[in-house]
């Protein structure tokens, strides 16, 4: 889904039925702008979000869903209560809470906020985690219910 191609941010979205071997356009125009360094996440309900990321000259901080893998969407909230940014890690918690840590928008972040409405609602958890700000890095949840942050860009940052 989305991304760019030298040109212009996408909002397409791709689907493959064979483990990556084929692929065919399941979408071409989302209903989300076009972006990326963006969140993806595979919610445990199966549904699909694209949050936030970096749409051209504006940076995002909207939340849309698709029920349908894909085929449609529609937004969850175009103006989420943290600031529009790029380069963040979302994940699921294994109580279906969703978290949004970190990111860019020309500092840093190390801030985590979270969600127990499936990405409607969002409220701050943490202004300033232990780790370094940064953008660009990954996040897991272990089956232990352990939280991972790695890698990243730092920088100046802003808590």
């Amino acid at each position: 889904m989305g991304g760019h191609d030298g040109s212009f941010p996408k909002n397409d979205v791709w689907v493959s039925h064979d483990g990556g071997v084929s692929w065919s356009l399941r979408l071409l125009s989302a209903g989300w702008s076009g972006r990326y360094l963006f969140s993806s996440l595979l919610l445990s309900s199966g549904s699909l979000l694209v949050i936030g990321g970096h749409a051209g000259i504006n940076l995002k901080n909207d939340v849309w869903r698709s029920l349908d893998s894909g085929s449609s969407w529609s937004v969850l909230t175009s103006s989420a209560s943290w600031s529009a940014r790029y380069g963040h890690s979302a994940l699921e918690l294994s109580n279906g809470s969703l978290l949004l840590m970190g990111g860019y928008d020309g500092n840093n972040f190390n801030d985590v906020w979270v969600s127990h409405d499936g990405g409607v609602s969002w409220s701050l958890r943490l202004s300033s985690a232990g780790w370094s700000a940064r953008r660009h890095f990954s996040s897991l949840l272990l089956s232990s219910g352990s939280l991972l942050v790695m890698g990243g860009s730092g920088g100046s940052s802003k808590n």
